[in-house]
């Protein structure tokens, strides 16, 4: 999952996140759920994630990340974990049905260069970072000959900013 995106209740019942939250709890050894705004932010935030289940073993630690987990950005897409599931998913697709083709490295580095520069862009300490705009993973989204950045150049009409041809919205 990509860092800091708000996952609102996407139709969601309360018995389903119930059933996660205790899910959640079961895996880091707890024995009781945790509370649905951890779940929130584990599935908001990777290395949160990741941190949680790295002190499984501090149970001190383990609690206050519990107790604060980071607050959700408001600002990029409002997707739920199924959303980004699917989205993820329809671009997997795309991509098999290039023979898996990738980007030759240098346009990888403009590509990179663009997103490292982009307001909407959140950063991530172990990679690349999220779109801030379509919630893609950027250091996947990058190398991929069927992806194309969401965002418009802001001085070139038509294109990217990535300095590509901007497609039709998917």
């Amino acid at each position: 999952m990509t860092p800091a995106l708000s996952i609102p209740d996407a139709g969601l019942g309360d018995r389903a996140w119930d059933d996660m939250c205790a899910e959640l709890g079961a895996t880091l050894g707890l024995d009781a759920p945790v509370p649905r705004r951890t779940l929130e932010a584990a599935l908001a935030d990777e290395t949160y994630a990741g941190n949680l289940l790295a002190s499984r073993r501090h149970p001190a630690l383990l609690q206050q990340l519990i107790d604060a987990p980071p607050r959700a950005r408001s600002a990029g897409p409002q997707l739920s974990a199924a959303g980004l599931a699917r989205k993820a998913a329809i671009a997997l697709g795309r991509w098999a049905g290039t023979g898996f083709a990738t980007v030759d490295e240098t346009v990888r580095r403009t590509r990179e260069a663009a997103c490292l520069g982009c307001p909407d862009r959140r950063p991530a300490p172990s990679s690349l970072g999220t779109c801030g705009l379509c919630g893609c993973p950027l250091g996947r989204k990058i190398r991929m000959t069927s992806e194309a950045c969401p965002g418009s150049h802001p001085l070139r009409e038509g294109q990217t900013r990535w300095g590509e041809p901007a497609l039709p919205p998917r």
